[in-house]
Formats: structure tokens, sequence, C-alpha cells
């Protein structure tokens, strides 16, 4: 059995891109929609996120955004992510969102398992220790491989690094999507990806899409988003501003 997944992450309250990466991913008729965290926090559109991945009964991990708005209770290995203007970022979005949205974003898994033929997917935000820390593609293999933990996977899908990317470790693939709502590789088009996985065969398709990032820029002053200068010049140039 072939399986068709299409994984998105780091939504990050940016309903116009998620809207244009859903659009551009329905033709290809996904058997399932996997998200990788980070739906609500530090965007315009935190209700909006939440309601529309809720309506797709995806497949949802949690993230750092989502520890953050739960106040991380209960989540071992949680550490505060300390860069200027996220607590303003976090008490807009809890403001925002309902007790049943914020509920629901608490109790979302740390990682998850899909079997896929003989083909074994690992997911998880940002690593097996936590949801905080950033590997990149350049990181050591040893680093990298580490992402496996004891999952016993074919492939690992992660997000959080807001890059997209997919490098093979030992017959093994790591496979990040990029970011829907904040891509930090300089390009402005939302990114996720498509992949194929059954019968011993993972095929793996990265997608961009064009987006109005001004009508989103446009939104963000409208709404009152904090720290409004440094989300524009993120949005705008495609990179970490801190």
């Amino acid at each position: 059995m072939t399986m068709r997944l299409a994984i998105i992450a780091d939504i990050h309250g940016n309903q116009t891109a998620l809207e244009a990466v859903l659009g551009a991913l329905a033709p290809r008729q996904p058997d399932r929609y996997v998200v990788l965290g980070d739906l609500a926090y530090k965007g315009p559109h935190p209700r909006e996120v939440v309601r529309t991945i809720r309506g797709l009964d995806a497949l949802v991990i949690r993230g750092t955004s989502e520890d953050r708005l739960a106040g991380a209770i209960g989540h071992p290995g949680f550490t505060v992510p300390a860069f200027a203007d996220a607590d303003q970022f976090n008490h807009w979005a809890n403001e925002r969102l309902s007790a049943d949205d914020r509920a629901w974003l608490a109790e979302l898994p740390f990682d998850a398992t899909i079997e896929a033929g003989s083909v074994r997917l690992y997911f998880v935000h940002a690593c097996p220790e936590n949801t905080t820390d950033l590997v990149y593609p350049w990181a050591d293999e040893a680093r990298l491989f580490s992402l496996f933990g004891d999952s016993g996977a074919d492939a690992v899908l992660y997000g959080h690094i807001h890059q997209p990317y997919l490098r093979w470790i030992g017959g093994r693939a790591l496979i990040n999507p990029g970011s829907v709502g904040q891509p930090f590789d300089g390009d402005r088009r939302a990114s996720c990806a498509l992949i194929e996985a059954g019968q011993g065969e993972l095929g793996v398709e990265f997608i961009r899409v064009p987006y109005d990032y001004e009508r989103v820029v446009a939104d963000a002053r409208r709404l009152g988003l904090p720290a409004i200068d440094t989300y524009e010049a993120m949005i705008r140039g495609a990179r970490w501003p801190y």
C-alpha cells in the first residue's frame, strides 16, 4: 500500500499562506494531512488557523508555540526560548483563541508514527527530546542521526527550523517541509511537502506556493499585532529577524 501525505509545519498564525498551501495541495489528493506544530502564535490570524486545521481532521503534532501557549504544563524538557517580543506575541495570540481552542492545542501529542506499507515515518516538531532544539541541515551527522531517536523509523519529518530540506543518512531520510507562514530561507513563498511512502519506496516533493504577504502585513497592522516592524521584516525578508 502506498500512502500520500501532505506535510505542513510552522504556520504561525498566517491564514493567508495556509489557504494558499491547502489550495495547492488539494488537487494532489493526499490521503492525510500531517501538521508539525506551531500553528497560531506570532501571526495575525491565530483563531482562523486553529479552526482551519481542526477542520482538516489532520494528524497534528505539538510544537514550541503550543507548549508556550499552554504554559508547558506537564511537558518535561520544555525551556522557554528567549527572544525579544516572545511574551507579547504569546499574550496576543492567547487573547484571540477560545478556551476550547487552547485546550485542544495543549493536548496535542508530542510525536507520532505512521506505517505506510513497509515504510515507517516518525513525526516530531523539533527533535525527540523537546520542542525547542534547533537542528539545521548542516549539523554534524551524529546530531542529525540523533533525530531518529528510538523510533526505528525509515524517515523522520520535523519542522521548527523553517527551512526545507531532504538529507539521507545511512539509507534513512531526514525531511523538513519548511514553513507555511514564516519561511526563513530567503524565499517568501509558503513551503510544504508531499510524501509518497509504501512498498519500500519513499518519494519527496517540496512545494513552494506564492501568497499575498502584503495582505498579511496589512492584516497584522490593522489588527494590532505586537512588534509589527519586526514581524513585517520577517515576512518580507523571509529571515529570522533577531
